[in-house]
């Protein structure tokens, strides 16, 4: 079935199972969640975060995808909360983010700075396009708010922050 992401990426969409966070080795955490539209589960697409277990509300990351059957994944929006690094917009294609540098401030990576309508496809090299966050959320439970509103969907209010701890990064 041939699917229109830019549809795909406008409709609203509902977390179809629980959200929980899973350990993914000794420093990171992570949860993957299908994501159901119209009321039925949508073949391919999910919602995914990972956050690092010693860094609380640093270098949370929320990323739309898309797993089309028989294809490549297609990342199709990303919000990055107080990275570790810059990120760097390329040069050209988006008049209004090109070579913007976000010196380590949340942003989101959008779909339709992304999107090239002309060739019907996302930009290569994993959505090089992102733009500041602002206002910057203040706490895990905004962030969520604010994935919700930007990235169209629901079910992410109430969701439990990741298990973070404070000071074993240095044995404190």
């Amino acid at each position: 079935m041939s699917v229109s992401l830019p549809d795909l990426f406008h409709k609203k969409k509902v977390v179809a199972s629980r959200l929980k966070w899973r350990k993914r080795d000794s420093t990171r955490v992570e949860f993957a969640a299908p994501l159901a539209i119209d009321g039925s589960v949508f073949e391919g697409l999910e919602l995914r975060g990972k956050a690092i277990v010693d860094m609380p509300e640093r270098a949370v990351c929320f990323n739309l995808l898309y797993y089309p059957t028989n294809s490549r994944c297609r990342q199709l929006c990303r919000i990055e909360w107080n990275p570790l690094r810059a990120h760097i917009n390329p040069l050209k294609g988006n008049d209004r983010l090109n070579g913007k540098r976000l010196d380590r401030v949340s942003h989101i990576h959008d779909f339709d700075d992304n999107w090239l309508p002309e060739f019907n496809r996302m930009r290569l090299k994993n959505l090089p396009f992102a733009a500041r966050l602002d206002p910057n959320p203040s706490s895990f439970q905004e962030l969520l708010d604010l994935v919700e509103e930007r990235l169209r969907i629901e079910g992410l209010r109430g969701m439990e922050p990741p298990p973070w701890s404070e000071g074993t990064l240095f044995g404190g």
